[in-house]
């Protein structure tokens, strides 16, 4: 269960560290490489971009950084990113620049704040001497989470029988799924518009962090997690891409103008880099803890692997298993073998298939 963590932002942020020769090196090859790609719709997740950028990635800071300087790491490790493709961009992408400069300056001022019904819901459900009515009230006080809670409480997974009370709907979903409920809500108002030139890029990544949570419940127990702690972190895996698109969107607001993109491979340059970081430090700004926070950071387990954590494991498996669902070809054994996992592909595949015959 994610602990509770005491906010770690008000410290200085480290400064930036300059990109090593190498990986500047790399990025300019990266950059070169995507002008060949097609300005098709961004696929949110793991993509052919990602394989032509992992030479960018080196080890993060935040791999090996304990509990007390995860917040500081990540910062590191998104100012060292941020770097780089300022270096890429070399003045081509001045819009893209200001993007990257205004997150590397204060990328915790980025990550929007959860509404307050929304907060107060995350903070109770992590207090187990908290009553049933006492949770109730605090869902009372903002009707769309209400009724995000009693569609939740009616829904297959839940029986099937309708609700239409918010304390038996409380008591139904116990603390854990309601603090998923919590967390959807406060999720998809993230979905924003930054402009034409992004396309329906927001809405896309919000289908891809949906049906990615509900692959990672699945899947839990293939990778010995707890399911609705997977749910939560796969709901959360790509939110640092949410994050940025709503930079964007405050930067047009800003400007009072339409954001120019010159290549659109630079974009999804940038949303691949940054989305790691930036969603872990999303993650602790909402107080989820450093288990979540290093579960979205490192969910693509590259170059930084954390084999022991069953969190990372199943993100990465559900990730990989809803794009390649998209694809219609999903090779569990070939997704094993990338991400190190434990367990067996085998009982994935009797998993998927028993929530398939139930859908």
């Amino acid at each position: 269960m994610f602990r509770w963590l005491a906010r770690l932002f008000g410290r200085q942020a480290p400064p930036a560290r300059k990109p090593s020769p190498d990986v500047v090196a790399a990025a300019r090859a990266a950059s070169a490489a995507l002008e060949k790609v097609s300005a098709s719709p961004l696929l949110p997740g793991p993509s052919d971009m990602r394989r032509k950028t992992g030479r960018l990635l080196t080890r993060p800071q935040s791999a090996e950084a304990s509990d007390e300087q995860l917040n500081e790491a990540l910062r590191a490790d998104l100012s060292q990113r941020c770097a780089s493709l300022l270096e890429v961009f070399g003045g081509d992408e001045p819009d893209l620049a200001r993007l990257v400069e205004g997150l590397d300056a204060d990328a915790l001022g980025a990550v929007p704040q959860v509404p307050q019904a929304a907060q107060r819901g995350l903070t109770l459900t992590l207090d187990d001497s908290i009553s049933a009515a006492d949770l109730a009230a605090v869902f009372e006080t903002d009707p769309a989470l209400a009724q995000a809670l009693l569609t939740t409480a009616s829904s297959i997974y839940y029986g099937g029988v309708s609700c239409v009370s918010i304390q038996r709907a409380v008591v139904r979903l116990g603390r854990r799924s309601l603090r998923n409920v919590v967390l959807r809500y406060a999720m998809h108002g993230l979905v924003c518009r930054p402009g034409p030139a992004f396309g329906d890029m927001p809405e896309r990544i919000w289908e891809h962090l949906a049906e990615t949570a509900q692959l990672a419940r699945t899947l839990a127990p293939t990778c010995a997690a707890e399911p609705e702690e997977a749910f939560a972190v796969g709901l959360l895996h790509d939110v640092g891409k949410l994050v940025l698109l709503e930079a964007a969107a405050g930067l047009r607001r800003d400007e009072r103008r339409e954001l120019e993109l010159f290549d659109l491979g630079r974009l999804r340059l940038t949303l691949d880099l940054l989305h790691e970081p930036l969603g872990g430090l999303a993650a602790l700004s909402w107080d989820l803890g450093p288990a979540a926070a290093r579960a979205v950071a490192h969910h693509h387990r590259s170059p930084a692997s954390r084999a022991d954590s069953p969190l990372e494991q199943v993100v990465f498996l559900a990730d990989k298993v809803h794009l390649a669902q998209t694809r219609g070809e999903v090779d569990l054994e070939l997704l094993w073998r990338i991400g190190g996992l434990s367990g067996s592909p085998a009982a994935a595949e009797r998993l998927l298939a028993s929530a398939a015959l139930a859908a």
